[in-house]
């Protein structure tokens, strides 16, 4: 952060990045699932990109910032989706983010974890509930999963 010589742009400017990635990966590796992921301000953008890009197979998103941002006039992603929030994220309350949840015709995988935003002391929570949610992905998918469990140092 801080060496991009680009500007904000309330979210358009970063998806059209994103997707300008994700066609860039495709190109690279026809053929291989794209799973994409975001936090917080990063979780809008990953949303936002979802809709747009066919070959994105899986979502996982961490905070998304649905009090600041309006997901509203999106649709739900059709792949299978992980949202993790902090139950005491003073930013974008867990509140807000299972009001709009409650709106979506899907809801996604939830996990609730007793974290602030920036999930301090919960790094090592954090990254078990992201491991145990890759692995049944990858589990469902009938592939030995590739997760490790590790602690943050």
């Amino acid at each position: 952060m801080g060496g991009s010589t680009g500007v904000y742009d309330d979210g358009r400017g970063e998806t059209e990045d994103c997707l300008a990635v994700l066609d860039w990966v495709q190109e690279r590796r026809p053929g291989f699932d794209i799973w994409l992921a975001g936090f917080s301000f990063g979780a809008y953008v990953a949303y936002r990109s979802v809709h747009r890009h066919p070959r994105i197979s899986r979502l996982l998103t961490v905070a998304p910032p649905v009090n600041l941002f309006d997901f509203t006039v999106l649709p739900a992603p059709s792949c299978p989706w992980t949202l993790i929030q902090g139950e005491l994220d003073e930013l974008v309350p867990a509140t807000s983010v299972e009001n709009w949840v409650d709106t979506l015709p899907v809801r996604p995988r939830q996990i609730l974890l007793p974290a602030d935003h920036f999930f301090h002391g919960q790094l090592n929570a954090l990254q078990g509930a992201l491991l145990a949610s890759l692995s049944e992905e990858v589990s469902e998918m009938g592939v030995s999963s590739p997760c490790r469990e590790s602690s943050f140092s």
